[in-house]
């Protein structure tokens, strides 16, 4: 099971990218319930090249080292 998220980044020129966080879950069932825990979240651009996160606003591209920041109002 996962989980996902879009948002945008620009990159110092002005280009915009679409990204998405995507969260996968562990199965934390037991005999007598089922349960799910949150694991760990990968980002990705939209055509599945993938990003390092470096802060809350700042990414990586891992291809290019390109370094790409969230696009605010």
């Amino acid at each position: 099971m996962s989980n996902s998220t879009s948002f945008v980044l620009v990159n110092s020129t002005g280009i915009r990218y679409n990204a998405q966080e995507i969260r996968s879950y562990i199965n934390a069932s037991g005999l007598d319930s089922r349960s799910s825990i949150p694991g760990l979240s990968r980002f990705q651009l939209a055509d599945g090249r993938a990003l390092n996160k470096k802060d809350e606003k700042t990414f990586t591209l891992v291809a290019t080292g390109e370094e790409l920041s969230r696009d605010e109002p």
